[in-house]
């Protein structure tokens, strides 16, 4: 099959929907290299991905021709990508993060779209008007306009159903697997930063409303004897949740950490005592596989997607109440039979999230769309 990927951020995101690109595009070179894959990104940027890309020899890596072209990139993402897909004989074209290009008239590829949330729906008011404007605008098209739609949870796929008014038996369901680092048992040691005390608990996210921190660091009070990493990109969320730290004297027992490798992140997930996710709403919730492959018991939301990510043996609470999550999290602490059934149980869980099976859920796609 020649497969088309939209690789724009997977050459140019570091993170979120960049890691998910990277990871799907390896994986299916890795185990299904009897594919041609193409890879059309509107311009390139030097990193690793690129490097390995360039190695590859089923990989074409498609970029604007013209000078004009290049300098109106997203023309050419929305207007010319299907018709160069067309002319090079692609079978399928996949937009890896909720849009695809506009379909031309008489076009033999075939389109997939993944849809990883539609939170810009859901909680209008975390985003811009216009940008919420254009999020939804590019959703709905591609939704309708796509021959399959995959959502990476069963709850995006019941938003997208409930949202977007689409046919339920048009979505398929494929999960996304985390960053290798997480998955391999190795010595990470070395990479935990300075500082951090012995025995600690482990939030990580991007500290915005969404996330709920600020129900946690409430909690802390009723969590006696140890502190509590935080590890996100702040955002003016940040200073509520400062403001109530000091309210609760809890300065000495909260470490906000930002900006660290992904080695120093699974390092300091590998030694966290307890793992918690108190976010409202997620797509899907990838912080909660790579605790679960790091071996660290987790306590999140009861509701919405987190019970797909945590899997029958995590602990599942009311994110909004401070004492359910202490309670959840003295628990784990009080027992050390409770901690190792959780490792050993979550772990087993987890790979159901690992790249292989995954890539074989595409492929299997690929091939029915294709016939």
């Amino acid at each position: 099959m020649k497969i088309g990927f939209d690789a724009k951020r997977a050459f140019l995101n570091t993170t979120g929907l960049g890691n998910y690109s990277r990871d799907l595009i390896r994986s299916m070179v890795e185990y299904y290299p009897e594919n041609e894959y193409y890879l059309f990104s509107p311009r390139l940027k030097n990193s690793d991905f690129l490097i390995w890309a360039k190695k590859q020899t089923q990989v074409s890596i498609i970029t604007p021709g013209s000078l004009g072209t290049r300098i109106l990139g997203s023309y050419w993402r929305s207007f010319k990508i299907l018709k160069c897909a067309q002319k090079l004989g692609l079978d399928i074209y996949h937009g890896l993060s909720g849009e695809i290009p506009r379909t031309p008239k008489k076009c033999t590829v075939k389109t997939i779209v993944t849809v990883h949330d539609l939170i810009f729906i859901r909680y209008p008011k975390q985003y811009k008007p216009i940008d919420r404007f254009f999020y939804t605008r590019k959703a709905r098209y591609a939704t309708k306009k796509a021959s399959i739609v995959v959502a990476i949870s069963e709850q995006t796929k019941k938003d997208i159903v409930s949202f977007l008014g689409i046919d339920a038996r048009k979505i398929n369901v494929i999960y996304q697997s985390c960053h290798t680092v997480f998955r391999h048992e190795t010595d990470l040691s070395k990479k935990l930063p300075n500082g951090l005390p012995e025995n600690y608990l482990l939030s990580v996210g991007t500290l915005e409303e969404r996330k709920n921190l600020l129900s946690l660091i409430q909690a802390m009070p009723l969590i006696p004897d140890i502190k509590l990493v935080v590890v996100g990109k702040r955002t003016g969320y940040w200073e509520k949740v400062k403001a109530e730290i000091i309210r609760l004297n809890l300065k000495d027992r909260v470490i906000p950490l930002q900006g660290l490798s992904v080695e120093e992140l699974a390092a300091i997930y590998k030694n966290a005592r307890v793992f918690i996710y108190p976010s409202i709403f997620e797509g899907f919730g990838i912080p909660v596989i790579e605790a679960l492959f790091s071996g660290v018991p987790v306590v999140t939301n009861r509701s919405g997607c987190f019970p797909e990510a945590g899997g029958l043996f995590s602990s599942y609470v009311d994110v909004s109440n401070p004492k359910e999550i202490a309670d959840a999290v003295n628990t784990i602490l009080n027992s050390e039979e409770i901690q190792a059934k959780m490792n050993t149980e979550g772990k087993k869980y987890a790979q159901k999230f690992c790249p292989e099976p995954l890539a074989e859920q595409w492929q299997n796609l690929y091939l029915k769309l294709r016939r």
